[in-house]
């Protein structure tokens, strides 16, 4: 049966890795809670005229307020469950999700308790009292925690709409009166610490598909491919699949995931560093890349060099851009070094030597991009 991707891209059968993002978001999140805590006691002159706005505007503004800070909280708690439900797929999702919840909670518990005396009150719609501002607002490290510890195992559209509500809770808990600009900056810092922190301790995951879902993609761009599994060589951003066509001719597939563009960035950061040159301009999207990728091999054949035809680029759902090209032949890289004759390596040079000529590189010559077409290269 067919399968979609949906909302959730991560599987567990994808390593996890330590972002250099992840440790950005602890570090911001850790200099947001330290300066906020240092001036929770005071009442600075942006925040009062702050205040000041949100105390002159109608009343019925307050029942919108109440609305949008508990919709937050439906959403994350939502996720919550969601994440649970597909323990059994993927258990990394909740496990993450639910240390960041704990480690935001109890954070911003013990802040509220050292500073202000009191404990939190986690579900203040079902409570009579008037809201009084804290430090920090606790929903609003729950929520941000949340979304964070998330954010590697969804598309990019669920991204966006968790950001969306860590603004909407931190507008909203302004608005309702359950804290001043610095309560709520210290609480998404301390949301930013908890998911950045899990996901830097555990790692976050590639954000690579799975296998059957593309195949679906595939074959929801026409494209037929039999037996498709991963190559045994991977790249950082990139996983490569190989298939058969219908006349058994090796196809490749490539999916390019949210790493994509950091190695890309990262690649750029050596050569300029190395070769004091960045190289051609960067591309700022998986499709970019893709298109990018399809078009420099048909520049190459049309120069005369033997190259994998390509048979489809595009989006495969929300988060990931797919490469198809039927591959000539086998890579060198399964050839006994004992069959390799000299004539081979000759016409290898000689493809370089055409591809120079046409004012393009290859940019990665290794034995595994080498493919071998009857006895040639």
């Amino acid at each position: 049966m067919a399968e979609r991707a949906g909302y959730f891209v991560s599987t567990d059968d994808q390593p996890r890795v330590r972002r250099a993002a992840d440790a950005a978001r602890l570090g911001f999140g850790l200099v947001l809670l330290l300066l906020t805590a240092l001036n929770a006691t005071r009442l600075g002159s942006l925040e009062a005229a702050m205040v000041s706005v949100v105390d002159s505007l109608p009343g019925w503004t307050g029942s919108i307020f109440w609305v949008g800070y508990a919709g937050a909280a439906v959403y994350a708690f939502g996720m919550l469950l969601v994440s649970i439900g597909r323990f059994r797929k993927n258990p990394s999702a909740a496990i993450d999700v639910i240390l960041a919840a704990v480690t935001a909670v109890a954070i911003a518990t013990l802040g509220m308790r050292s500073r202000e005396g009191v404990w939190p009150s986690l579900l203040p719609e079902f409570g009579a009292a008037t809201p009084q501002p804290f430090f920090p607002v606790v929903r609003v490290a729950v929520v941000t925690a949340i979304v964070v510890a998330l954010s590697p195992h969804v598309t990019r559209s669920l991204r966006r709409l968790g950001g969306v509500m860590i603004l909407l809770v931190a507008i909203s808990g302004l608005g309702a009166g359950f804290g001043y600009p610095t309560d709520v900056l210290g609480a998404i810092g301390i949301g930013l610490v908890a998911g950045g922190g899990v996901l830097l301790v555990f790692g976050s995951p590639t954000g690579y598909p799975d296998v059957r879902v593309v195949a679906t993609a595939l074959a929801e761009l026409g494209v037929a491919v039999d037996d498709l599994s991963l190559a045994p060589d991977q790249s950082w951003g990139t996983r490569r699949l190989i298939g058969l066509d219908p006349q058994d001719v090796p196809v490749e597939v490539k999916a390019y995931g949210r790493d994509a563009s950091d190695s890309q960035l990262a690649a750029k950061a050596w050569r300029a560093l190395w070769y004091r040159d960045s190289g051609p301009t960067l591309s700022y999207s998986r499709m970019q890349a893709v298109e990018h990728e399809a078009l420099v091999m048909m520049f190459a054949s049309r120069a005369g060099v033997p190259t994998a035809e390509p048979l489809a680029a595009a989006m495969a759902g929300d988060d990931v851009a797919l490469l198809a090209a039927r591959l000539p032949g086998e890579p060198l890289s399964m050839v006994p070094p004992s069959a390799i004759a000299d004539d081979m390596l000759a016409n290898v040079w000689a493809g370089v030597s055409d591809l120079h000529a046409a004012d393009m590189s290859h940019g990665s010559l290794t034995a595994e991009s080498v493919i071998l077409n009857d006895g040639s290269y």
